[in-house]
């Protein structure tokens, strides 16, 4: 993603019911998207011709401050159910772990990341929207281990209540 491309994403984001159900307009979206290119959070735009078709935004540490956070994934209303979507998974999913949220009522999403190989892993409800359950899906990277870890040997500290509130000062 360039700069001369988030007006364009935030129009596509503004104009998607999805995001219009959070409130979620095209302002806040330019200033948030400004900030992560700022950032240099992992952005992709997917274009057709000249015309911004689809974003996928990605937080490098956002998940649990270790793992990808997919923070935003849009593909504008004439580019859906053409692989758009799944083209931009592809470019930010860099075989590592990654997780998102995506909410109980958005089946066609939820259909979507299972395709994709993405799994439910818990639920929060009422996270964003009193009413809304997001739910929590994670896709295991290629390559990375599936059972035992290697672990850093446990090393004691001090963790009495002097030593944290001196600490906290």
């Amino acid at each position: 993603m360039r700069a001369g491309d988030i007006p364009a994403c935030a129009s596509l984001v503004a104009t998607t019911p999805l995001w219009q159900r959070y409130r979620y307009d095209a302002r806040r979206c330019a200033r948030d998207l400004t900030e992560a290119l700022e950032r240099r959070d992992l952005l992709r735009v997917a274009v057709s011709g000249k015309s911004v078709v689809g974003l996928a935004w990605v937080l490098p540490r956002g998940g649990f401050g270790r793992i990808p956070y997919l923070k935003l994934l849009a593909v504008g209303e004439g580019a859906r159910s053409q692989g758009v979507g799944a083209a931009l998974l592809r470019a930010i999913h860099r075989g590592g772990d990654l997780i998102l949220l995506v909410s109980d009522f958005n089946r066609r999403a939820r259909r979507f990341y299972a395709a994709q190989g993405y799994e439910r892993v818990g639920a929060i409800r009422g996270l964003v929207l009193p009413e809304t359950t997001e739910i929590l899906l994670f896709k295991r990277g290629v390559g990375a281990p599936t059972g035992s870890r290697r672990r850093r040997p446990f090393r004691r500290t001090d963790v009495s209540p002097a030593a944290v509130r001196s600490r906290a000062r």
